[in-house]
Parts: structure tokens; C-alpha cells; sequence
């Protein structure tokens, strides 16, 4: 390990990405082109819904279920994934396996066959 010091370590970290910065002025902290990082509406929609339904689960007030709402079945990991059709309505999801999820996605019409 160069710098077994934290202190030593982190100084060295903060001097080369000063310098990386200068170098890359066209990027941010992430490293990513400006072309890639513009968020749309719709993507903060997306992230918004997904968040809002990460805390009902985490506080309890939605529970994941156990079974696939398309197939009926607990999947191979037996967790089930939520999957959004309309963003604006963050609760209203359907529960799929990670099989009918992927089929989902898959789709042009985004129904299961």
C-alpha cells in the first residue's frame, strides 16, 4: 500500500483528482460526459416512484408478496420485483419474478404472453 497513512492517503487522493479535474474540465464528479448525465422529467419521475416505494416497503406500509402476479410462481431467487406501468402512480405495481419481469421488458406492449 503507498500510503499506509490515512492522512498521507487521502491528501494524495485530493491532489490527483485536482489535477484530473483541471485535465477533464468538460466532465463533473462522476466522470461522465455531459451528454450522458442530462436527466429528463421523465427519468426523475422514474427515480421518484422507485424511491417512494423503497420507503412504503422499508417503513412496512407495502408489503412485497411472495408470489409472481403473472406465472404464480416464487422465481429462482424468490423475490420478487416490482415493476411500474404508469410512474405517476408509485403504489401501483405489479409483483413479478425476475423471469416475467425480464418478459415484461421484453415486449412491445409490455404485457406478459
Amino acid at each position: 500500500m503507498p500510503y499506509a497513512d490515512p492522512v498521507k492517503r487521502r491528501e494524495h487522493s485530493r491532489l490527483y483528482m485536482r489535477k484530473w479535474r483541471a485535465a477533464h474540465p468538460d466532465r463533473d464528479r462522476s466522470g461522465r460526459p455531459p451528454e450522458v448525465r442530462i436527466r429528463t422529467d421523465e427519468s426523475r419521475m422514474k427515480d421518484a416512484a422507485r424511491a417512494k416505494l423503497a420507503r412504503a416497503i422499508k417503513r412496512g406500509e407495502v408489503v412485497r408478496p411472495d408470489e409472481c402476479d403473472d406465472c404464480g410462481g416464487v422465481g429462482r431467487s424468490g423475490w420478487m420485483q416490482a415493476h411500474h406501468d404508469d410512474y405517476a402512480k408509485p403504489y401501483a405495481v405489479r409483483w413479478l419474478c425476475s423471469a416475467c419481469h425480464g418478459l415484461v421488458h421484453r415486449m412491445p406492449d409490455g404485457e406478459v404472453a
